[in-house]
């Protein structure tokens, strides 16, 4: 930072001409120039550097916050895909239960006609003896 030329004398004239008393227009004109010259005054390089870090640690809380959403997001996402996953296999396995009943129906349904069929055949054939015995008186 360009140093700023400060004229203490000059400083104290304009105060005493104001009616500043000349011991207290001293004292004004000492605390400026002390100021003026310390090195604890705040320099652009010093803001660059602090926002620079103030930045740098924002970017990490961030990150972190942004890991922790994004660990919670997919917690709730793995614990609803087990949810799903037991639904879906509660859900096979009535399916599978019902089609297994069902083919059982359908077995036992073929085999009742098989079984009608049959009588039905043994039927017709007993008729078609009768009918060749008539037909041969």
């Amino acid at each position: 930072m360009a140093a700023v030329m400060f004229d203490k004398f000059e400083f104290v004239k304009k105060l005493k001409e104001a009616g500043v008393p000349e011991r207290q227009a001293e004292a004004q004109a000492e605390a400026i120039s002390s100021a003026m010259t310390s090195s604890d005054a705040v320099t652009k390089d010093d803001i660059i550097s602090q926002t620079k870090w103030y930045v740098g640690a924002l970017i990490a809380v961030m990150s972190i916050f942004t890991a922790g959403v994004m660990f919670a997001v997919n917690s709730k996402i793995d614990a609803q895909t087990i949810k799903t996953d037991v639904q879906f296999s509660s859900l096979s396995q009535k399916v599978d239960a019902q089609l297994n009943a069902l083919s059982q129906s359908i077995d036992n349904f073929n085999q009742l006609d098989k079984e009608k069929f049959n009588q039905i055949n043994t039927k017709i054939d007993a008729i078609n003896l009768k009918l060749d015995a008539l037909a041969k008186k």
